[in-house]
């Protein structure tokens, strides 16, 4: 009970830290301290304790029978309250803490050093490797998670995408049941954390692209996957569909814990004709703790799809460098052909976690290229401070001739706010090959997902309603002017991320995009985060709404602001703990447009 005892004061000391808004003040205590305190928690999830194995160990340990079962049950029982009442008090002050540390808001579970990501996957390597020095004595030094699997919570046992039909002539707007779920039985796959749409087969209808990058199999956690569901003239598949038995293609990563399909690109690559995918690894390395990357492309051939083996490996020579976590298909050299542009948000950058983004551009002989690095690079930017993440996110538009690059880093912080510390965020907009910034935008915590045609950016911390509760703003582009303020959009939960994935999309064939906005933390229950009650909304925007300056801040009722009244379609997550939302594309078929 004391180890217990020592771990509920490093919970209280991490929470009564004030970070005052800042990433790099709480970089220090999160990098690692957090894996302790989110050990307890997650415990939680396994109801089953083998007393009789742990009597036997500790009978074989001592000689006789000092630790009895009815003492490991006692203090199972006891330990058990012990957390439960901690994990209580910590979500009701969590609206407290968060305001002192959006650190424990944004990155609690996926922050790639120390998250639950990490966790999971660092958790089943120790088991294994001390039960092997169990065993075999301390002399064995190699690492076996086989069979580690067993010990993951079955409570998130099914991870499902779903797939919904634009709900155009229904009566009602708010949408709960979807047309056809893609899913996986494999636990903590984090299916749907990247998605793409494009015509890979060449057959003139969209494809959909699905990232899992947790997918584990026994013995090799976190390796990741992709899959490949082909679409036709009427659309997606209507159907629900376990994507290992029915997609029509899938990838699957080496590395361990690399979190293969973080992210994901179509475009020609070697200039063949054929499209190729890329495919990002930002975890590779993290079993030796350096966090490298990697990125994946993936040749087409013409009526054969994609090759089962990469064609070209991408590699960082940087320790977290996470090379690979966001990645884009745009021209930068202007030649009208798509180049691989990649985002590495937490590499060093000539200082700590600036960032950096650089391009490869796409040719005829990358056939005979099979390794690079970034060094091969043949653009590169960086970002200007420390902690900032300058390439967190990315997007381009086609401004007349010209490719208008946006690069996202949500932790940039200025010191000339009255709070020196808060992270308040940056959008840059380049015009390759030039590597200084065409214009740059500065808010609360911007930067964080971007959109093009008409740009938008997260504004997951700091609202001027809601404490947290994220706003999402819309800019006109045009070639001779600084970016314009067109929309403001405002979430109506405390810590519900919305902007958390925006897209623009004309669903009614008007002419005019809608303003798809998602908001995965949402729920109704604002102390329910820790407790993983997130359950998720999408707002559909009429894209006649875009000119009016606050569009959510006008409501029926006393209550603002109010993102559904403006609404003009709701999608209401099928499942609770869901994060709906995550990330939304839409599908083209010649009926309908899927989302």
């Amino acid at each position: 009970m004391n180890k217990a005892n020592r771990l509920s004061s490093l919970v209280f000391f991490f929470l009564q830290i004030d970070f005052r808004g800042s990433y790099s003040e709480a970089h220090s205590v999160g990098d690692f301290g957090n894996v302790s305190m989110l050990l307890q928690y997650i415990s939680l999830g396994f109801r089953y304790v083998p007393v009789k194995d742990l009597a036997a160990i500790y009978q074989e340990f001592y000689g006789s029978e000092i630790i009895t079962e009815s003492t490991i049950t006692d203090c199972t029982y006891l330990l058990f309250l012990e957390l439960h009442g901690e994990r209580l008090a910590v979500a009701k002050l969590f609206p407290t803490y968060a305001g002192k540390s959006p650190f424990l808001v944004e990155k609690f579970h996926d922050y790639f050093l120390g998250g639950v990501d990490d966790m999971a996957f660092w958790t089943n390597n120790i088991f294994e490797q001390t039960s092997h020095m169990l065993e075999n004595g301390t002399r064995y030094n190699g690492v076996s998670v086989d069979n580690s699997l067993r010990f993951l919570n079955q409570a998130l046992a099914t991870n499902v995408w779903s797939v919904l039909a634009a709900p155009h002539g229904q009566s009602s707007k708010y949408i709960s049941k979807p047309a056809a779920s893609y899913f996986l039985t494999s636990p903590y796959a984090r299916l749907g954390w990247a998605v793409i749409s494009a015509d890979l087969n060449q057959d003139g209808c969209e494809d959909v692209v699905v990232g899992a990058p947790g997918y584990s199999t026994l013995g090799r956690v976190q390796i990741g996957r992709v899959y490949v569901v082909y679409g036709s003239r009427s659309g997606l598949p209507p159907e629900d569909m376990d994507l290992d038995e029915k997609a029509d293609q899938v990838l699957e990563g080496q590395q361990l814990s690399g979190r293969f399909g973080s992210a994901l690109a179509v475009l020609d690559f070697n200039d063949d004709g054929v499209p190729d995918l890329a495919v990002g690894a930002p975890s590779v390395g993290s079993q030796f703790l350096t966090y490298k990357g990697a990125v994946y492309v993936y040749f087409g051939t013409e009526g054969r799809g994609l090759g089962s083996q990469p064609d070209v490996t991408i590699t960082c020579q940087y320790s977290y460098c996470n090379f690979g976590w966001s990645l884009l298909a745009a021209d930068v050299d202007g030649d009208g052909k798509a180049d691989l542009v990649v985002g590495s948000p937490y590499a060093p950058g000539g200082g700590q976690q600036r960032g950096f983004v650089v391009a490869f551009y796409s040719f005829f002989n990358r056939s005979a290229q099979g390794l690079l690095s970034v060094e091969d690079a043949d653009w590169m930017v960086k970002g200007e401070k420390n902690y900032s993440w300058f390439g967190f996110s990315l997007d381009s538009c086609q401004l007349e001739n010209t490719t208008l690059l946006l690069i996202g880093s949500p932790a940039w912080n200025c010191n000339s706010f009255s709070d020196a510390g808060q992270s308040v965020g940056k959008v840059y907009g380049y015009k390759p090959p030039s590597t200084e910034p065409w214009f740059a935008v500065m808010g609360h915590k911007v930067g964080r997902c971007l959109q093009h045609g008409a740009f938008f950016f997260r504004f997951s911390f700091i609202s001027t309603v809601l404490h947290q509760a994220g706003l999402a703003f819309m800019y006109e582009l045009t070639e001779s002017a600084q970016p314009s303020l067109l929309s403001i959009f405002s979430g109506d939960r405390r810590f519900s991320r919305f902007g958390g994935d925006v897209f623009l999309s004309d669903l009614d064939n008007d002419g005019l995009d809608e303003i798809i906005v998602t908001s995965p933390l949402r729920t109704n229950e604002i102390t329910t985060i820790l407790l993983g009650g997130e359950a998720g909304r999408v707002y559909i925007y009429n894209g006649n709404q875009t000119t009016a300056l606050d569009v959510t801040g006008h409501c029926k009722s006393w209550i603002s602001p109010c993102p559904e009244d403006w609404a003009q379609y709701v999608l209401i997550s099928p499942e609770e703990r869901s994060r709906f939302g995550s990330s939304v594309i839409t599908v083209k078929s010649e009926r309908k447009v899927r989302k």
